[in-house]
């Protein structure tokens, strides 16, 4: 985190000032964001300076045209049709904004999530509940209904498109005014976007020798030029699609809470992500006070969540990166982590784990008949979802006795990525599975996971954590560090001889105290659910 202070430091904040403003484009590079499942750069950089072999200048077709100035350059414009595109979709399936957007002066809290990650069940019925926030979102409906409005950045999961997510908002009915960001586009931001993406490449095209020179990394009394590792990210960042992405969030945003009143409270998923950043540049400036809720794991190593001290600061954001007013935590020892790194106590409180309600029903189920399979939950991140298949491809050549269940997270489809890496899973080993999680882990011989909140079903189930250890990848798994309930795997032999010796009885018995403890630490169950709102409602 300190090399990527130091670059800003050393000039790159400044140049990529916004003109007239006192913020920079530099935050919203994937450079400063530091994101495991968007960059592979610093797992790179840390392969090269412990002198790994597992470093590649392999790239994909995509990732070698970003490594081009020009040709990201023209890829970002691409980008830029895309998202206009998109805008006139929504705007034909939405109507009525004009009318719409005047409640959202009138609202105390401005929700900003993903779309769709809410819950099934109800949504047939027409009731929006997101699944992140779901407890503090019920009971707005009850206690608050006309005093919410949702704004929601759609996403593709399993399947759902553009298209399909319209549709599906355009079902609820509640009490509460739902938006697409997309919405907020006006006419007025084409010229803007256009301007602003051509005054930054050229910005980064005019000062490309100068920028170089800065990519020189110290270590133990070495040096490294590291400009090849980051030379993709910065070309996409600062004259590509990521570039062309962060201009249409700043101005989206800035429409939106243009929109809000003074005071209100937003509160938004915390990912550290450009989109974030965007919302709580122009928060400030209309007086908003925002919360961002730590949803899910936060393993030491998700570099995105993290930043040095000195970019912690106030609203001089030339010089701080934009970040929220407050972090709401799932429990005590994410809040611990992130004062740790810098964050001020009084701008962190644990709110509680709303994502995993499911787990307070899996406790101590210990006693439940195990049947003769293992669940393997993957994170969002291709890559390592990648690394899995081979893993596994290699484990299980033939039938081990038992199977293995694949859940792909949302996001992904690790079926799809088999078939793009030519692996031919067993089907007599491997299943891909929807099942939820609370229902697979209980009757489990335990979990195989890399990067994934999902261990928390293991542990709730009282089931053996295996860890794949892959050479050159970043451990992100929430509970390393933290216990040693994890058994950590380094090869295929590993896996399936540890496979096997769970599955017949040989491993050390499981201690259900153990577990429970660590998952009292991690997440936090308030025994009154009206406690999420007065926590909320305290801020100021």
């Amino acid at each position: 985190m300190r090399f990527i202070y130091d670059l800003g430091e050393n000039g790159l904040r400044k140049i990529f000032q916004f003109p007239g403003e006192r913020f920079s484009l530099w935050w919203f590079s994937l450079i400063a964001e530091k994101s495991p499942s968007k960059t592979d750069a610093y797992e790179k950089l840390v392969s090269v300076l412990v002198g790994s072999k597992s470093v590649q200048d392999r790239y994909s077709c995509r990732e070698s045209l970003l490594r081009c100035g020009p040709l990201a350059f023209l890829m970002g414009l691409c980008a830029f049709f895309r998202f206009l595109f998109r805008v006139c979709l929504v705007k034909v399936f939405l109507r009525e904004f004009k009318k719409r957007v005047t409640s959202l002066k009138h609202k105390s809290t401005v929700v900003v999530s993903y779309f769709p990650f809410f819950d099934k069940i109800k949504a047939e019925a027409g009731i929006f509940e997101d699944r992140y926030i779901s407890a503090y979102h019920r009971l707005l409906a009850q206690m608050r209904p006309d005093s919410y409005a949702h704004v929601c950045i759609q996403v593709n999961i399993n399947e759902t498109g553009l298209r399909r997510s319209l549709s599906q908002l355009k079902r609820f009915s509640g009490p509460e005014p739902l938006f697409f960001l997309e919405e907020f586009f006006k006419i007025s931001h084409l010229w803007k976007i256009l301007f602003y993406y051509l005054y930054f490449s050229a910005v980064s095209a005019v000062n490309g020798s100068r920028i170089k020179k800065l990519f020189l990394y110290s270590y133990e009394g070495r040096h490294f030029d590291v400009w090849k590792i980051f030379k993709g990210d910065f070309h996409n960042s600062f004259s590509g699609p990521v570039l062309m992405l962060s201009l249409w969030y700043i101005f989206l945003f800035r429409a939106m809470t243009d929109n809000v009143k003074q005071g209100t409270r937003v509160i938004t998923t915390a990912e550290m992500y450009n989109w974030e950043k965007a919302l709580y540049l122009n928060a400030k400036r209309k007086d908003l006070i925002t919360i961002a809720y730590q949803h899910t794991h936060v393993p030491e190593l998700l570099l995105n969540y993290f930043h040095d001290p000195q970019e912690i600061g106030g609203d001089d954001f030339l010089r701080h990166c934009p970040l929220p007013d407050y972090i709401a935590t799932v429990g005590r020892l994410t809040a611990d982590l992130f004062q740790k790194y810098g964050w001020p106590e009084d701008r962190i409180f644990i709110w509680g784990a709303q994502r995993f309600e499911q787990i307070r029903a899996l406790r101590n189920i210990s006693h439940v008949t195990k049947e003769r399979y293992f669940v393997c939950a993957f994170s969002l991140i291709p890559s390592e979802a990648a690394h899995l298949l081979r893993l596994f491809a290699q484990a299980f050549p033939e039938y081990p006795g038992y199977r293995i269940m694949l859940k792909s997270h949302p996001v992904l489809d690790c079926a799809a990525i088999a078939r793009s890496l030519h692996i031919d899973l067993d089907e007599r080993t491997f299943e891909y599975t929807d099942r939820p999680l609370e229902e697979l882990t209980g009757k489990s011989q335990g979990m195989i996971v890399t990067e994934s909140s999902s261990c928390f079903y293991s542990l709730a189930s009282g089931r053996p954590v295996i860890v794949p250890v892959f050479e050159g990848k970043l451990d992100l798994n929430p509970l390393s560090y933290v216990t040693d309930i994890p058994t950590y795997v380094y090869d295929a032999k590993g896996l399936r001889d540890l496979c096997d010796s769970i599955t017949n009885g040989r491993t050390a018995e499981i201690i259900p105290e153990k577990f429970n403890a660590v998952l009292d630490q991690y997440l936090y169950f308030p025994s009154d659910n009206t406690e999420y709102v007065e926590k909320i409602e305290r801020l100021n």
